[in-house]
């Protein structure tokens, strides 16, 4: 009964680990999608500085910066929206355009 118990168990993490696999296969294969089946447009990008420095990290990753951007697709329709980056003293590096999906902007 033990061993029936076992395996069972072993079989449950398995299938966990592969399903957990196969999302993250899924993730990399959408980013490398929207990289050749996306579209671009310009984006108006603002960035904030949000909380203060982490002096246990490196120079150039001390704070915590606030990239917000909008853009237009081609419907005409407004999209806008936010993501952290880490970056120094100053202002992070970012592209002034954005990748999109024209089913899922």
């Amino acid at each position: 009964m033990e061993t029936n118990r076992k395996k069972v168990d072993s079989l449950f993490w398995r299938i966990a680990i592969s399903l957990v696999g196969v999302a993250l296969l899924l993730i990399a294969l959408s980013n490398l999608a929207l990289y050749f089946f996306g579209t671009t447009a310009p984006a108006a990008v603002s960035t904030r500085r949000v909380g203060g420095s982490d002096d246990g990290r490196q120079a150039s990753q001390r704070y915590e910066w606030s990239v917000d951007y909008t853009f237009r697709d081609k419907t005409g329709g407004e999209h806008s929206g936010h993501t952290p980056r880490r970056g120094g003293d100053t202002s992070p590096k970012t592209d002034s355009r954005v990748y999109y999906f024209p089913f899922a902007p």
